[in-house]
């Protein structure tokens, strides 16, 4: 018996590719910048100076397209040991 998957774009579906992971990367940046906006507005109270944070779009995409990436490798890894046909 062989298992087959049929998938139209990279493995790991919806969730993996254009959904979950993504979304949930992008808001932890969003996260991350926020905390460093709220320090440099001086109500820190643990009384951290920093100055005004900047996005580089570019570069917070590509760390989220790298995240992609690996798990993309990491599913089709394990679809490749199981001997999954794609």
């Amino acid at each position: 018996v062989d298992t087959v998957i049929v998938e139209a774009g990279k493995p790991g579906g919806t969730c993996l590719n254009v959904g979950c992971i993504p979304s949930k990367a992008l808001i932890h940046a969003a996260e991350e910048f926020e905390k460093i906006a709220h320090m440099a507005s001086g109500k820190d109270p643990l009384g951290i100076k920093v100055a005004a944070p900047r996005l580089d779009l570019a570069k917070t995409f590509a760390w989220k397209d790298g995240i992609v990436s690996r798990l993309n490798s990491g599913v089709a890894g394990l679809l490749k040991k199981a001997k999954v046909k794609t």
